[in-house]
């Protein structure tokens, strides 16, 4: 089973994470795929603060599909920017082997960039938030094709 998450912020500014089912996919999908325990979750994402936030996340897109986009290009503007919008998942990473990009004009002046990487976590049900429990690949700054609004 492939889900994403959904995160959303309310006017307090408090985060609520759900999921919502992307794929069932039978066990011969899976040969090549990550082995994770129950409760386990592949993380893959850029390694930043959100615009208005100051507790690092890893930003999720929609990995770039062509079943997927023509899906898309029978759904209205409003339902395509409600799909495809960047979902800020809230990370707790002791010693992360890079900081998180915190975008403010000096870093935008100076051409920095968030790194991509990709972890294996937890969900903490009680913090609201996902704890990196491996790194399973280096940081990078090549990102993968995605879908954005």
């Amino acid at each position: 089973m492939i889900v994403y998450p959904q995160v959303n912020l309310n006017k307090k500014g408090e985060v609520k994470i759900a999921f919502a089912l992307s794929k069932v996919e039978s066990s011969s999908d899976w040969k090549n795929r990550l082995e994770l325990k129950e409760g386990e979750f592949k993380l893959a994402g850029l390694w930043q603060y959100p615009p208005k936030g100051n507790t690092p996340c890893i930003t999720i897109r929609r990995n770039w599909e062509k079943g997927f986009v023509n899906y898309l290009e029978k759904m209205d503007s409003k339902q395509k920017a409600y799909i495809l919008r960047a979902n800020y998942l809230p990370v707790d990473w002791s010693n992360p082997p890079t900081e998180a990009l915190k975008y403010s004009d000096e870093t935008v002046a100076a051409g920095k960039k968030a790194d991509f990487v990709s972890v294996k976590g937890v969900f903490v049900a009680e913090e609201n938030k996902f704890k990196v429990v491996e790194v399973l690949a280096e940081p990078t700054q090549t990102i993968p094709r995605y879908l954005k609004a």
